[in-house]
């Protein structure tokens, strides 16, 4: 893993120790593999936001050998600047991935070629204010074996230029408007070469106060959403309709925005419901069919009267608790 864009694997390691191009914070893609792949000569990093409890991070690997082809497991932490010559004070702050998973591998890397984690890690934010990374990448599913402690910031800095499996990384930041709670549901399209219509239908259940703001963003397929109660209801429903492209696999983060100085309502439930269409003698729908979609509850069943019918494929709740 790259220190900076002219470090070709060299010890020690040229230019800034501190930029690496493959800790790489951004929105999601349809396709990260090749993504991250095909811009491999670019930092194309973006900002963490700092309001948010879901920012995705990816990471890059390349296989040095000139012979074998290599898995490789990464391992991410968290740190602040001032902390780098106490590792003891930061390599337990470990970014897990959606699922809690520590460790996240790459698919099989061929000798020289590029490798990509197979899926995001995830930075909370508002949890964790060590915006400066350290990536460690191993060619097995070992322990890292990282000192407690350096002498001196020079003792690091040899450390970091002296190894080509580990690099830092120091994020640039951005203030959002802090969310109140944040859920992410992994969805998919198993299809290599249909694309299906997608209904994500949004239930606040419990009495959430007028003014309380939900955000349904997903930028791998362009999606991005918001919706505000406007009736206090024991059930509120916001329907959203979205094109799901062939093959692909991510995540949709719902955030809530509540009004100023109001609390999560007791015993209240974010659902997400995913529905996806059933298509007529094996033909997907096509774009013009999810604009009719936005803003009409999914049960109207004129809708699909002539093209199939909606399938409930998924469920992701999340209850707070006092």
């Amino acid at each position: 893993m790259r220190d900076s864009l002219s470090d070709q694997g060299q010890i020690p390691s040229p230019g800034s120790y501190c930029s690496s191009p493959d800790l790489i914070v951004h929105d999601q893609v349809a396709d990260p593999q090749n993504f991250f792949k095909a811009n491999y000569n670019q930092d194309v990093n973006q900002s963490i936001d700092r309001g948010s409890g879901v920012n995705f991070i990816y990471a890059r690997v390349k296989n040095l050998s000139t012979t074998d082809t290599l898995t490789a497991y990464v391992h991410l932490y968290a740190s602040n600047a001032s902390l780098f010559m106490t590792p003891s004070r930061w390599k337990n702050n470990r970014v897990c991935s959606a699922k809690g998973e520590p460790v996240i591998e790459t698919m099989p890397i061929a000798p020289g070629e590029i490798g990509v984690v197979k899926e995001p890690f995830i930075f909370n934010a508002k949890s964790m204010g060590n915006y400066c990374h350290v990536g460690y990448v191993l060619k097995d599913a070992g322990t890292p074996d990282i000192p407690d402690s350096f002498a001196s910031y020079s003792e690091f800095v040899v450390w970091m230029q002296g190894n080509t499996h580990i690099c830092l990384r120091n994020f640039r930041t951005l203030g959002g408007r802090r969310t109140d709670f944040d859920q992410i549901s992994e969805f998919s399209n198993p299809s290599s070469t249909e694309e299906r219509v997608g209904t994500f239908n949004i239930q606040l259940v419990g009495r959430f106060p007028v003014g309380t703001q939900v955000q349904v963003k997903c930028a791998a397929i362009g999606l991005c959403e918001s919706r505000q109660v406007t009736t206090v209801q024991d059930m509120t429903q916001f329907p959203v309709g979205c094109i799901v492209p062939p093959g692909i696999s991510a995540y949709l983060t719902t955030s809530i925005f509540l009004p100023s100085e109001a609390g999560w309502p007791t015993g209240a439930t974010l659902r997400v419901v995913f529905y996806v269409s059933e298509s007529v003698e094996g033909v997907a729908f096509k774009h013009s069919v999810p604009m009719t979609l936005l803003g009409v509850p999914v049960n109207a069943p004129h809708l699909f009267r002539s093209e199939g019918r909606l399938i409930k494929v998924g469920e992701c709740s999340t209850r707070v608790m006092d």
